[in-house]
């Protein structure tokens, strides 16, 4: 949960914030709008729901909720190039959508930004998994084994799965 939240550190993401609540208030009448728990929640909070519905899967596979997910960790990343939690919730998205090899672009440029992070390398390798690319899915987990050998059981069990 914690690296969802790590985007929304930065006060550049603030345009973001505003923009993503007056989405959901668009889809509220005009006079229910007061009572919308969206109107009520800070823009802080209307994120980390949104957070959340993504570190659920809300919106897989196609879903329009998922491709404006992705438009607002696309925006995050111009306003934050530097930000890897961006790029990692954008292949989140990416991977959502069975974009795979979109997916591992932005993993890569993560793990770029920040190389000792655990949940970078593991989605790498569920990625380079997907792509059939088992030769490299490996090469992660040898490396995920010395920075959180948890996260490295759980990769080995995703890649020794039957398909």
């Amino acid at each position: 949960m914690e690296s969802f939240l790590g985007l929304y550190r930065n006060a550049n993401c603030k345009k973001i914030r505003q923009q993503e609540k007056s989405a959901v208030l668009k889809s509220v009448p005009r006079h229910r709008r007061r009572q919308h728990p969206a109107v009520r929640a800070t823009a802080c909070c209307s994120m980390v729901l949104l957070c959340v519905s993504i570190l659920a899967g809300a919106g897989c596979a196609g879903n329009n909720l998922s491709r404006q997910k992705k438009a607002i960790f696309q925006r995050a990343i111009r306003e934050n190039p530097g930000d890897p939690y961006a790029y990692y919730n954008l292949g989140i998205c990416h991977y959502n959508l069975k974009e795979y090899r979109q997916a591992l672009g932005a993993f890569k440029k993560a793990l770029a930004l920040d190389p000792q992070n655990g949940e970078f390398i593991y989605s790498l390798g569920i990625c380079y998994h997907q792509l059939g690319r088992f030769r490299e899915a490996m090469d992660q987990y040898r490396q995920l084994r010395f920075i959180d050998a948890k996260l490295a059981d759980r990769l080995f069990k995703k890649l020794n799965a039957s398909p």
